[in-house]
């Protein structure tokens, strides 16, 4: 187990009371959607505040935006100008791979896409449809259920056009190793486009320090975001030639309150953004990500890894079957359980003010927030371990009855 720090525990339980939605309850699901700090709820009036005042409030709209902008770039270490807003990660992913242009049949060019098995479901639903746009699609298996960067580098050549793949798989908490998959990618000429989804907030990402690439992100998980969360997009300055705007939008043009007849991209990423942005997430979103920058992203990510080894040693005390990676440094986020009928726990943990959640019918997510304690990640496998137990004593009694 990692060394646990007493001195975060304090500081980590001083700043729980700023998460409304933790009092009185475990919050082991931020991995789906995180707890808003109770500065969300000032920021969510101010925007209730401007639909009394609207359409006057359109300036004060657009600063929030930009200041979104800033925030979002200075979270990655990312140049200004890199990011767009959109209005999901699909979207963003879907801008993306619509720039991905299919050389001619029978014409030498780039047509191969290359994707993790372990994408989210929509990214992988998409991937797969580029096959009617004249792509050949790769999917690189997972079978030990790891994030294998030099797995996917070993498929790439000059024939790809793309490689997808998240940084941290959402079913199972594996986590990418990002360097060498992204080193490989710039060195076959090859645009990688990773999903930070479940990763930003949570996994340092300095794309300063990292070849180019595309990443998505969204607010509503580690950044804690109000309501549905709010998506962004990072463009390397120098992917932005080799990914020209399929689908222009209003808000993508240089001039786009001079709603010009004629689309000129804007500077950067943001030629990627179509039409406005939902304005409420953009409130909601800033005190998460305030509350991230203000931790340190390293900071909350050797937290995670202390909970998460805490509620690993727990699981392994009961013999609970794990789904996620056993090694440490191959996950984040989330510790996923395999058992029979998860959607039941989960409602069986509620109950006890214990916040989890399933994939399917065998796969339970447990996502600890930065501010639970190490007591709740033991009560939580704990609570598992006996109603397994009771399932199993039960199913015994009905068996020897049926004898019977």
């Amino acid at each position: 187990m990692l060394p646990l720090s007493d001195s975060d525990d304090a500081a980590f339980a001083a700043a729980r009371p700023s998460f409304p939605s933790l009092q009185g309850r475990a919050c082991m699901v931020t991995h789906s959607f995180g707890p808003c700090p109770a500065a969300m709820f000032d920021d969510l009036d101010d925007y209730r505040d401007s639909l009394r005042r609207r359409p006057h409030q359109l300036g004060a709209w657009f600063e929030r935006l930009e200041e979104m902008y800033g925030l979002v770039e200075r979270l990655l270490g990312a140049p200004p100008g890199s990011v767009a807003l959109r209005e999901s990660t699909s979207g963003c992913h879907a801008s993306m791979l619509a720039a991905l242009e299919a050389p001619a049949s029978g014409t030498a060019g780039r047509r191969r896409i290359v994707a993790s098995a372990l994408q989210f479901p929509s990214i992988g639903y998409m991937v797969a449809a580029q096959a009617r746009r004249g792509f050949t699609i790769d999917v690189v298996d997972a079978p030990d259920g790891h994030l294998d960067a030099h797995r996917l580098a070993a498929h790439l050549d000059d024939d790809v056009a793309c490689i997808t793949a998240p940084v941290v798989a959402s079913n199972r908490g594996a986590l990418l190793d990002v360097r060498p998959l992204l080193e490989a990618a710039n060195a076959a000429g090859a645009i990688a486009i990773l999903d930070a989804t479940a990763a930003v907030g949570l996994v340092p990402l300095d794309l300063s320090a990292l070849p180019p690439c595309v990443l998505v992100g969204g607010t509503v998980k580690w950044l804690g975001g109000g309501g549905t969360g709010l998506a962004f997009l990072h463009i390397h300055p120098a992917l932005l030639d080799r990914l020209p705007v399929a689908y222009p939008g209003w808000l993508g043009d240089a001039r786009f309150t001079a709603f010009a007849p004629d689309f000129v991209p804007a500077p950067g990423a943001r030629r990627h953004q179509q039409g406005t942005p939902a304005i409420e997430p953009v409130y909601t979103a800033r005190a998460g990500i305030r509350f991230v920058l203000e931790q340190g992203v390293a900071r909350l990510f050797a937290r995670n890894q202390r909970l998460l080894a805490r509620l690993h040693a727990r699981a392994m005390e009961h013999g609970l079957p794990l789904h996620s990676p056993r090694d440490p440094l191959r996950r984040a986020g989330t510790l996923a359980l395999e058992i029979d009928d998860a959607p039941a726990m989960v409602a069986a943990l509620a109950a006890d003010g214990i916040d989890v959640d399933a994939r399917g019918a065998r796969i339970l997510r447990i996502g600890p927030h930065a501010c639970v304690t190490l007591d709740e990640c033991d009560r939580t496998i704990d609570r598992v371990a006996a109603a397994l137990e009771q399932r199993n004593c039960a199913h015994s009694d009905r068996t020897a009855t049926a004898a019977r």
